[in-house]
């Protein structure tokens, strides 16, 4: 009786130490993770628990990608190292193994992947030992999310603005006025680099000139007898409404007048710059006439009609268009600078002289030349989060004064980011 239950007991020893023998227990230290892809790589620390490696011997571990839960391209990312070989899973024994997880930059605008990997261990002849694993974790969920664009400003130096122009004049905002515009900065930062310079190309409309104060003054004669008539003074209100689009560029040396900086970084400053300019103007002007209703006042008159008399006519409103081409030198401007990270605000005067010519007539191909002294002033405040941009612009001559007033809202948009117009919004399954 003793006997079988003695062989009994060695066997299931035996067993037990086999079984033991032929598994082993290594899993990851999580089950899942998220990674988000960017201008530059992500590198992801895994750690991989090696609680014991019995039967092992001569074997290798394997970090691969499951292929049928994925959806994350292979080409877009590296494990390092993506096998441990025998020495290093006895070197690890009961503790931990590293692999780092290397997401290769993207900037496309895409949805969530899955990345999974799961643990493989092999023997020296390449068969397959994974069934003895008996890790808890044997496959790691990898969320890959796609690349989140930040709406901010990345510095003010290049920038586009499209937007609309205020018309205050008439109070309201004529949103179908499209306004544009293109600035370049470069600022002297160095000893040796003495000279910056601002470059601007812009179309806009100036707001609305409105003036009433002129009189539209016509006689009508009534006959009475033949001695008398009545003298019929006829006076109409005349409306002339002036819009001009412009479109131009100007340029301005920026030469440092090394005032108020905090420091060479200028990271957060207020800079000044004595900044003469040159700018160029094609303005298209459209001048609307119209009438108002008419005030009569009558006169009683002894004598006959006046021989020259003429009946009169209805008064009607009227548009004409006319070219004008301006050239701007200024000699004085001064160009102030104040940005951080979270705003520009830059202003901008120029006094010099200006030389404007005008076609004498719309078909005519001579110009008239006119000369004067100008005066511009120009404001920009941008917020960098949002990009919201608001401009405001003044400019009038000396001797024949005619101001033109500007006022925009407008988006403000990275050069380097106009590219993604173009692009797809996503190219992948």
């Amino acid at each position: 009786m003793r006997k079988p239950l003695l062989i009994s007991s060695l066997c299931f020893v035996l067993g037990f130490s086999l079984y033991a023998q032929d598994n082993h227990v290594i899993s990851f230290a999580s089950d899942s993770l998220k990674v988000s892809r960017g201008k530059s790589k992500a590198i992801i620390e895994i750690d991989i628990n090696v609680q014991t490696i019995v039967g092992l011997d001569s074997c290798s571990l394997n970090v691969v990608q499951d292929l049928a839960k994925s959806d994350f391209p292979s080409s877009s990312f590296t494990v390092t190292p993506s096998t441990f070989k025998s020495d290093q899973l006895k070197a690890a024994n009961g503790g931990v193994l590293k692999a780092f997880l290397t997401v290769k930059p993207d900037t496309l605008v895409d949805r969530d992947r899955s990345l999974v990997l799961k643990l493989i261990t092999k023997n020296a002849k390449g068969e397959d030992l994974s069934e003895k694993n008996k890790g808890t974790i044997s496959s790691l969920h990898i969320t890959v999310k796609p690349f989140a664009k930040s709406e901010k400003l990345e510095g003010f130096n290049h920038l586009a603005y499209v937007g609309t122009n205020f018309d205050l004049a008439e109070g309201k905002i004529e949103s179908k006025n499209l306004f544009f515009a293109a600035n370049i900065l470069k600022r002297p930062k160095t000893p040796d680099n003495k000279t910056g310079f601002y470059l601007s190309i812009y179309g806009n409309r100036a707001m609305t000139i409105t003036d009433s104060s002129r009189i539209a003054e016509r006689y009508d004669f009534q006959a009475l007898t033949d001695s008398t008539y009545n003298r019929i003074t006829i006076n109409n209100e005349m409306l002339v409404e002036r819009t001009s689009d412009n479109i131009g560029a100007y340029i301005s040396p920026l030469f440092d007048l090394k005032l108020f900086h905090k420091s060479e970084k200028r990271a957060n400053d207020f800079a000044l710059y004595y900044a003469p300019s040159l700018e160029f103007v094609w303005r298209r002007t459209v001048e609307h006439i119209s009438f108002g209703d008419p005030v009569r006042d009558t006169l009683l008159v002894n004598g006959i009609i006046p021989a020259n008399a003429q009946p009169v006519r209805p008064l009607r409103s009227s548009a004409q268009a006319y070219n004008e081409y301006m050239f701007n030198a200024g000699f004085v401007g001064l160009f102030m600078v104040l940005e951080n990270k979270n705003l520009s605000v830059r202003v901008h005067g120029s006094v010099g002289y200006s030389n404007l010519y005008t076609a004498a007539n719309s078909r005519s191909t001579n110009f008239d030349q006119q000369q004067d002294i100008f005066f511009t002033g120009r404001a920009w405040i941008t917020e960098a989060t949002t990009g919201i941009t608001l401009q405001a612009e003044v400019n009038n001559t000396l001797n024949n004064p005619r101001p033109f007033f500007v006022a925009t809202l407008s988006k403000a948009i990275n050069f380097k980011d106009l590219s993604g117009i173009f692009k797809p919004i996503t190219t992948r399954d």
